[in-house]
C-alpha cells in the first residue's frame, strides 16, 4: 500500500485567506472535497459556517512519497503565503493551541500515534459502528456533491474543488490527479493535447 504526503492549500474565495497544511494518507482520491475536510481549528470552521462551504477552495499542492519533502514543500508554501497575506488560518491554529501539547507545532508521540495504526477507533470502539446516517443527511451530501466538480492541472500536480457552475481556471481540465506511473503519464499526455503544448 502506497502512503502519499498531501501538501495542500485550502482558501477562503471570500476573504483570500488560507490554510496550509500536510495530510498522510493512502486514499488516492483524497480530498474528497471540503464536506470531509474539517480541520481541528475554531476559526476555520466559523469561517466555513459564515460564508458557506462553497466558498472554500482545496488546492493539492504537490504528492510526496517522503515525509521530509512534504515538510519543506508545505514550509515554503506557508512562508509565501504569510508574506502575501501577513495572517494565515495556521496562525489562528498557533494562538488557539498555545499550551496544548498536541498542537502548535507538537507532534503526537509516537506511542499514541500507535494506538490509533492499530485499530483504538476501529470497529467496535468508533462511535459511529453499526450507526447510518439518516436518510435526508444522504440526500443532503448526495445534493452537495452533485454541486461540486474537480478541477486538475497535471503539469503542476496541483487540483482544486471547484463549484458546479464556476468557470475552469486558466490551466487547468475537468478531473482528479492520477497517482500511479501508467495513469500520471497518460493523463499528463491528454492534458498536453487538451491545451495544445508540444
Amino acid at each position: 500500500m502506497i502512503r502519499w504526503y498531501v501538501v495542500y492549500t485550502v482558501t477562503n474565495s471570500a476573504t483570500q485567506k488560507t490554510y496550509d497544511g500536510v495530510h498522510e494518507t493512502d486514499d488516492q482520491y483524497w480530498p474528497r472535497g471540503v464536506d470531509k475536510w474539517r480541520p481541528n481549528v475554531s476559526a476555520v470552521n466559523h469561517d466555513i459556517a459564515l460564508y458557506g462551504p462553497q466558498h472554500f477552495i482545496i488546492t493539492v499542492n504537490h504528492c510526496a512519497a517522503l515525509k521530509e519533502e512534504a515538510q519543506r514543500i508545505y514550509q515554503n508554501i506557508l512562508c509565501s503565503h504569510r508574506t502575501a497575506q501577513g495572517r494565515t488560518y495556521n496562525d489562528d491554529v498557533l494562538d488557539n493551541n498555545k499550551g496544548n501539547p498536541n498542537h502548535g507545532g507538537i507532534k503526537h508521540t509516537t506511542e499514541t500515534k500507535q494506538k490509533y495504526r492499530s485499530g483504538i477507533r476501529a470497529r467496535e470502539n468508533n462511535g459511529f459502528y453499526g450507526k447510518q446516517h439518516e436518510p435526508e443527511n444522504i440526500e443532503k451530501i448526495r445534493e452537495y456533491r452533485k454541486s461540486q466538480r474537480w478541477a486538475v492541472n497535471p503539469l503542476a500536480r496541483s487540483e482544486i474543488v471547484l463549484a458546479k457552475d464556476a468557470a475552469l481556471p486558466p490551466g487547468y481540465i475537468e478531473g482528479r490527479l492520477c497517482k500511479t506511473e501508467k495513469t500520471i503519464a497518460k493523463q499528463l499526455q491528454k492534458y498536453k493535447v487538451l491545451m495544445g503544448i508540444q
